[in-house]
């Protein structure tokens, strides 16, 4: 014995009011705009949350480094100041620049590793905090002093074995790091970009599968609605035209369905009173013919 088939959700949603049917059907559509606007508005959310990481981070540590870069120089021009000046005023107007230098590097260096975040420069960023100390080392106990007591032969040759390369490794690590900074930006905005190329089409995918859906879901209601009226209304002309012998049969639970189902009940209940009609003329016929043959008689 076979085993009853189990209904499918196209036969229960068949079998549902109709008002229920549209009920459906639109709170599915709600649910799939509702899906796409989710979408994409997490996806614009993520776009905004890596603009302003890299506005944050990555543009904000380049500018960091340039402002590292300002006051370092700002720092060498003090110290060279101090040698070159022949007044002494001016000399101590030189070295008065130095420690005001010095807490622009500092304060520009800070905001630098608060905002940077790229692993890579840990090395050179060790490096240049070190050439950082001892460059101040010397300048404040040999070259500073040097400068004021106007020993500017010992003054150039200290500049020139050890001020000058160790200035000149500053700067080759501060461009190191503001290159690293550079690719880490445009890295990000590439990230960025893939970002914002994937949600496009991830919500243009959606889109359309949503557009699909809701076809599918329209032409499936209005088929489930359409043909088992079209069949009424073929039946119901048929018995315009005298035709009783017509049958209708729809499993359907909906009002369509108990419409079909109370059209065939009539239409059986009909051709019985007609049979019934039919059988009765034909007894009133064969009593009509006794009648005539007793009346003759």
């Amino acid at each position: 014995m076979a085993s009853p088939t189990r209904p499918s959700f196209l036969s229960f949603f068949a079998n549902m009011q109709t008002a229920r049917k549209l009920l459906l059907s639109f709170a599915l559509m709600a649910v799939l705009l509702i899906t796409v606007g989710v979408l994409g508005l997490t996806r614009l959310a993520a776009a905004d949350a890596d603009l302003q990481r890299i506005s944050t981070h990555n543009l904000q540590a380049v500018d960091d480094l340039g402002a590292v870069n300002a006051g370092f120089q700002k720092m060498r021009y003090a110290a060279i100041g101090v040698a070159i000046g022949t007044d002494p005023a001016l000399k101590e107007a030189a070295k008065a620049k130095i420690p005001d230098a010095d807490v622009l590097v500092d304060d520009a260096w800070a905001a630098y590793l608060d905002s940077t975040n790229v692993a890579e420069g840990a090395s050179l960023r060790a490096t240049f905090e070190k050439d950082l100390a001892d460059y101040r080392k010397v300048r404040d106990d040999q070259l500073v002093p040097l400068g004021m007591a106007n020993d500017i032969e010992a003054f150039l040759a200290l500049r020139d074995k050890t001020f000058a390369p160790l200035a000149t490794e500053m700067d080759e690590t501060l461009a190191a790091l503001d290159d690293l900074e550079t690719k880490a930006s445009a890295d990000e905005v590439s990230a960025a970009r893939a970002a914002y190329v994937s949600a496009r089409t991830l919500v243009i995918a959606v889109m359309a599968v949503a557009v699909i859906l809701a076809i599918a879901m329209a032409l499936a209601l209005g088929r489930m609605i359409g043909r088992p009226l079209r069949q009424t209304v073929d039946v119901l002309e048929g018995l315009a035209e005298g035709r009783l012998d017509q049958e209708i049969h729809l499993d359907r639970r909906d009002e369509v369905g108990q419409m079909a189902t109370a059209l065939g009940t009539a239409l059986g209940r009909l051709r019985e009173t007609m049979r019934t009609i039919a059988a009765d003329s034909q007894s009133l016929a064969a009593s009509s013919e006794e009648l005539s043959a007793v009346s003759g008689q």
